[in-house]
């Protein structure tokens, strides 16, 4: 099986979990102890790099496989990956280079634009994403807006979607590969 095949085959369940685990090191990172191990935000950066960069892997994997198995009516073989390093690369400096000045956060506007520009990427990779495995059900060139945008919800909030969407992966990696 293809790293994509693994990768989309994960139960529902470890999917939330791993957002569940962020959002636990998100707020155990504020917590007002004084003797914190880590310095502020470094605890909940790392758990944001962690899940940012298990959902674009996700994202690009869901992309693939499902432009592999629809070669035929995509017109081309999944070669729009660097949408998705795109996105890995924003969104981790996006993080890293997030302008916290002790427990302030002071915006600037280049900051903003940089963070705006992820955003964007993020949804330009999951409408992909949705378009793929919407193209890849009705065998088509062109998938209805309905269909995708529903689509698109789901994969946006993953961690409740993934539970309607794992069948539908699951029938779309029973198809063989039209590689």
């Amino acid at each position: 099986m293809r790293l994509a095949g693994r990768v989309l085959s994960v139960h529902p369940a470890i999917v939330t979990g791993l957002f569940v685990a962020m959002l636990i090191c998100f707020g155990a990172d504020f917590l007002p102890e004084p003797k914190q191990i880590t310095s502020p935000s470094t605890l909940a950066t790392g758990a944001m790099l962690l899940t940012t960069g298990a959902t674009v892997l996700w994202l690009y994997c869901l992309y693939r496989a499902a432009s592999d198995r629809n070669v035929a009516a995509v017109g081309h073989r999944g070669k729009r990956g660097f949408l998705f390093a795109l996105l890995a690369a924003a969104m981790a400096s996006s993080m890293l280079l997030f302008p916290w000045e002790g427990p302030v956060y002071r915006p600037d506007l280049g900051f903003m634009l940089w963070a705006l520009a992820g955003n964007l990427l993020f949804f330009s990779s999951v409408w992909a994403a949705a378009n793929a495995l919407t193209r890849f059900e009705s065998r088509t060139r062109s998938a209805a807006f309905q269909s995708t945008l529903g689509t698109f919800a789901l994969i946006v909030y993953l961690p409740l979607g993934i539970w309607v969407l794992y069948p539908r992966i699951r029938r779309m990696l029973a198809a063989p590969l039209s590689i």
